[in-house]
């Protein structure tokens, strides 16, 4: 049951954006007692809420901010922003931009959780999980790591007990060289068997269900972004040519590269002669995307 949720930098999210389901306050609230449910921990929820707004005003986003996040559990591989989801002012005014993301659920458990990920495009800079037993009261942190500017981990508060030296390492990464990637760390600990990361993992990847009109996916954004790496590599263009050396650029399209990427060819009279790739033939196309 989601309570609320907070991110911040994402797509045309430039600002600390909330979307929570607490019941109003006052006459509304008991006028429509059958329109929330009342938890044990002292809040009281919506059973239902629409989001409604004009064209471009973000809903999309807002769905796919959720989306993202949910692959991020359910892949748990390299955990860091791609460049298209990240708001463009931030890209174009800070060196490298922070996205926040922050979940308030009552897990299938009976429990409450908050769990907070901070990111960058190179990896997770803040991961924390906490547990709240009612609302008004201060979460209890069942743990908090965040990276060092050095790209080491450092434990801030570790309170999930019956852990080895060795495990510890296992999850912080002891040892691994600044900025390598060890995937989320809550979903480690639910590796190792402990209940409340068991309940956080389950309830993002099996209850939390996002989903949209928009045909775009996370998992196709996190492609193009780790190919645009590759195509922007200065050795890419040395090895595309091997199809046809009449070849001497390529001008990327960044939305959509496998089809309006423009090739750049030169004749044997220096005559230059620009297509998009969509139009070219299939087997340059092809070696292209291969």
């Amino acid at each position: 049951m989601l309570i609320y949720y907070r991110f911040n930098n994402f797509c045309s999210f430039n600002c600390d954006s909330e979307f929570s389901m607490s019941a109003p306050t006052g006459k509304v609230k008991k006028r429509f007692p059958d329109n929330f449910v009342e938890t044990g921990e002292g809040f009281d929820l919506l059973k239902s809420a629409v989001i409604v707004g004009e064209n471009a005003g973000g809903k999309s986003n807002f769905i796919n901010s959720l989306k993202y996040l949910k692959s991020l559990f359910v892949t748990n591989s390299q955990v860091k922003s791609v460049r298209p989801y990240v708001n463009a002012a931030s890209l174009n005014n800070e060196k490298n931009p922070v996205q926040k993301f922050e979940l308030c659920f009552k897990a299938n458990n009976g429990k409450v959780y908050v769990y907070e990920l901070q990111i960058n495009e190179y990896s997770i800079l803040l991961e924390k999980l906490q547990v709240l037993k009612k609302k008004k009261e201060t979460p209890i942190t069942l743990f908090e790591v965040v990276r060092n500017e050095d790209g080491a981990w450092r434990a801030v508060s570790q309170n999930i007990s019956g852990l080895s030296a060795s495990m510890n390492k296992f999850l912080l990464g002891d040892g691994l060289k600044p900025g390598a990637n060890i995937g989320l760390i809550v979903s480690k600990f639910a590796l190792l068997g402990d209940e409340d990361a068991l309940a956080v993992v389950d309830w993002v990847t099996n209850t939390l269900y996002p989903e949209s009109l928009s045909e775009q996916t996370a998992d196709d954004v996190m492609k193009l972004d780790a190919d645009m790496h590759i195509l922007e590599d200065e050795r890419y263009l040395e090895i595309f040519r091997m199809v046809d050396y009449s070849i001497c650029g390529i001008e990327l399209d960044k939305e959509k590269p496998y089809s309006k990427t423009i090739i750049i060819r030169k004749d044997d009279k220096g005559n230059l002669f620009r297509r998009e790739l969509q139009m070219d033939s299939t087997g340059v196309r092809e070696f292209f995307a291969w």
